[in-house]
């Protein structure tokens, strides 16, 4: 990389971190999901005490306790089953450190160090990885857009298992497009490692497992490395049987039965594409509806964008088959994330490249939602408003793509770009979460 280059990525890198620290505590306000203290929960007393403990709503559960903390209650239970230990475990330790091991003094300001961490981490994964399969223009623009985009960096403010998800998945591929021209055991045996770590993250991780066989496939990779790196899942399911064994084996089969018998159907598909969340909140943020516009279009190319096209397709599938069509969890997409911003950066460059009317489709899904998430705040908002400024907004690019005017249409395209942009960090810097 160039000077410049190095320089701009260490400026996103400490505007990344001034977004997501910006009132990290205050938005999502404390409450908006208490799943953020099921694992600090879990982790601290699998440290401390030798035995999980964490809340659950099931009441398969024989035992609780009735726990209130500050005005949220919790039913703790033991041994807890609902998510298996390996965020919790990691954000445990960091608790421990920190002196706060008993459940009443954890507070979120601890708790959800550990997201912005994994979240930055994951950024700088993004950022090498499409470096090192596209160009340097893709890859910049893609860690931007996840480090600045609202409903990006507010659902990487909360402490759930999927920020972790999130991480591992981007680096599996990132060692993947690295390694899968010179494949060894030993490299096979490392993204058999990171696949059994995810699972161990949460039970939705097997979808890495399952991404990374069909990528095998796809390459050709020797039928003994694909075996290699199952076996090597397999003994980190054996470590979770173990583990489930060694605490109260029925209990854990009886909590997995429950866990598997939610109301799934095709309103989840209808949730997931059209009510962007955040935590608990639907927020209509135009990125995220570009994000998925962007995988459509990288899928008329798909042989060359296969390390994007296969982890989310097999991630989204898996959210299909398992989330429940009813209420809103925001983290749930997490995991996709990372490649909706990949897309999005592939898509847009390419749009603007070519001049393409196709940026209109852009200005119209982020356009719509900025108009109010950007002006509202400073200018109140009225229909009349509303209505004014979705025609400054899309009267000069139509009218210049009626007259042909291909270079002032692509200049102005251009201009509305970098206005996006510096609106959404705007937008996320004044983020204020309904309660």
């Amino acid at each position: 990389m160039t000077f410049f280059q190095k320089l701009l990525f260490i400026l996103i890198i400490f505007l990344s971190l001034w977004v997501r620290f910006y009132h990290y505590t205050y938005f999502p306000q404390r409450g908006a999901t208490s799943d953020e203290y099921t694992y600090s929960f879990l982790g601290t007393s699998l440290l401390s005490q030798g035995v999980p403990v964490s809340w659950s709503a099931f009441r398969a559960y024989p035992k609780r306790i009735d726990l209130t903390i500050d005005g949220i209650y919790f039913p703790i239970v033991s041994p807890y089953f609902d998510h298996p230990p390996g965020y919790a475990l990691i954000l445990g330790s960091f608790l421990l450190a920190s002196g706060q091991a008993a459940f009443e003094s954890q507070q979120l300001a601890t708790i959800r160090l550990m997201p912005i961490i994994l979240s930055t981490l994951t950024g700088i994964l993004i950022f090498f990885f499409v470096k090192r399969e596209y160009r340097f223009s893709v890859a910049i623009l893609s860690l931007f857009l996840y480090s600045t985009v609202t409903i990006f960096v507010m659902n990487q403010r909360v402490s759930v298992a999927e920020n972790q998800l999130a991480l591992l998945f981007v680096f599996a591929i990132y060692l993947f497009s690295r390694w899968k021209k010179k494949l060894t055991r030993r490299r096979v045996v490392a993204l058999g490692v990171i696949a059994g770590i995810t699972f161990l993250t949460k039970i939705m991780g097997l979808s890495l497992l399952v991404f990374l066989v069909l990528l095998f496939l796809w390459n050709r990779v020797k039928y003994q490395y694909t075996c290699i790196l199952v076996i090597t899942w397999m003994f980190f399911v054996g470590l979770l049987f173990i583990y489930a064994a060694y605490y109260d084996w029925q209990l854990f089969w009886e909590i997995q039965a429950l866990q598997s018998s939610r109301d799934i159907g095709p309103e989840a598909l209808q949730m997931l594409l059209l009510q962007p969340v955040i935590v608990n909140k639907v927020y209509y943020d135009g990125w995220y509806f570009v994000g998925f516009l962007a995988l459509g279009f990288l899928s008329l190319n798909y042989k060359k964008h296969l390390l994007i096209l296969i982890p989310a397709t097999v991630y989204f599938l898996f959210l299909l088959s398992s989330l429940s069509q009813a209420g809103q969890s925001g983290w749930y997409m997490i995991p996709m994330f990372p490649f909706m911003v990949i897309a999005t950066a592939i898509f847009v460059i390419d749009v603007l490249k070519k001049k393409n009317v196709a940026f209109l489709i852009v200005c119209f899904l982020v356009g719509i939602s900025q108009i109010q998430y950007f002006f509202e705040p400073y200018f109140g908002f009225s229909s009349l408003t509303y209505r004014v400024l979705l025609g400054l907004l899309f009267l000069p690019l139509i009218l210049l793509f009626l007259f042909k005017k291909d270079v002032w249409f692509g200049r102005l395209s251009f201009l509305y770009f970098i206005f996006f942009l510096l609106t959404t960090i705007v937008i996320t810097y004044r983020y204020v979460h309904p309660s």
